[in-house]
């Protein structure tokens, strides 16, 4: 990306993509926001919209995070908001509609075991992705729908104790257990014939 003295940005061939280092900007097309600083509490936080909205726009965006490393320009935080920063709340909706998604394929009838376990992964994946969002007060809290979270966890919990992941836990606690029971027995039954034999070997001197 060439970098332009007069206004100290940077932009590239076609000036579809375009970096304000001073303001800490990035945008794709003149209108998608894809990284941005925002004023929290006192703090500034740089975020980067890692969504890949298109092919071209994917390409400026690893265009600027390289540039951005050259610069020495920290990211504290990656999200996924598909309408840009400028509607950050577009990441909570997008964490959201993986979740049901995914919920309905775990919950589809005939669905795999280990495929579940997986998806379960997922979800907890956007759950953290929504639990950033409310940590770093980039979304108002009255957004934050509790009930909804609270059912998704309760929801993994269930569906791992329900496809083994928990049973297959139990079941190798139980065979380390054994494991080591029938080594201790063999143990014991060792020093139980080497203990008679030096009796019997005492009585007959």
């Amino acid at each position: 990306m060439r970098h332009y003295k007069r206004t100290g940005v940077y932009k590239n061939s076609t000036g579809s993509n375009y970096y304000d280092p001073a303001k800490r900007e990035a945008l794709s097309y003149d209108w998608w926001y894809f990284v941005k600083q925002f004023d929290i509490g006192g703090r500034k936080l740089t975020v980067f919209n890692d969504y890949s909205y298109s092919s071209s726009t994917t390409g400026h965006q690893r265009d600027v995070r390289q540039l951005m490393r050259q610069l020495g320009h920290n990211i504290d935080l990656y999200i996924s908001a598909p309408a840009g920063l400028q509607n950050i709340n577009s990441a909570m909706e997008h964490a959201m509609y993986h979740i049901k998604r995914l919920r309905e394929l775990v919950t589809a009838k005939g669905s795999n075991r280990q495929s579940n376990l997986t998806r379960i992964e997922s979800i907890r994946y956007w759950l953290e992705k929504i639990d950033v969002l409310f940590k770093n007060n980039l979304i108002n809290s009255e957004l934050k729908d509790l009930s909804f979270i609270y059912s998704t966890e309760n929801f993994c919990a269930n569906v791992e104790l329900n496809n083994g992941k928990f049973k297959w836990w139990f079941t190798d606690f139980l065979t380390c257990i054994l494991r080591h029971w029938v080594c201790l027995s063999d143990y014991c039954r060792w020093i139980n014939e080497v203990f008679n034999f030096s009796s019997s070997t005492n009585r007959m001197r």
